[in-house]
């Protein structure tokens, strides 16, 4: 989970309504408007009618976005990038065991982040 009241209205209208934030998609929006705004990053969300209510709870009351493995994969990534080995909060809590798929969009040691 990432702590923050999420700034665009569309996110923030899914996250409110209980989504979990479901997967990063790089290059969705290449047109000039896209690139501008989100460097052409686009996301999907995803809905678990059972887990509604209390991700939207979550969202509200602690600013809690809920995130799918492939995205926790990402941030653990990006963050053993810039956090120092060793130091608190350096991950994300683990994953829901709800996707068993591998991350879409794979980052290894190699890879620029």
């Amino acid at each position: 989970m990432i702590t923050f009241f999420s700034y665009p209205f569309l996110a923030n209208f899914h996250l409110k309504n209980g989504a979990v934030l479901w997967r990063i998609n790089w290059q969705a929006d290449q047109s000039h408007r896209g690139l501008a705004n989100s460097c052409g990053i686009m996301v999907n969300y995803r809905y678990f009618l059972d887990e509604c209510e209390s991700n939207s709870r979550t969202y509200l009351e602690s600013q809690e976005i809920i995130l799918s493995d492939s995205v926790k994969f990402l941030v653990n990534t990006a963050l053993s990038k810039v956090v120092k080995k060793g130091s608190e909060s350096s991950s994300v809590p683990l994953p829901h065991p709800r996707s068993p798929t591998p991350p879409l969009i794979t980052v290894t040691p190699d890879s620029k982040i």
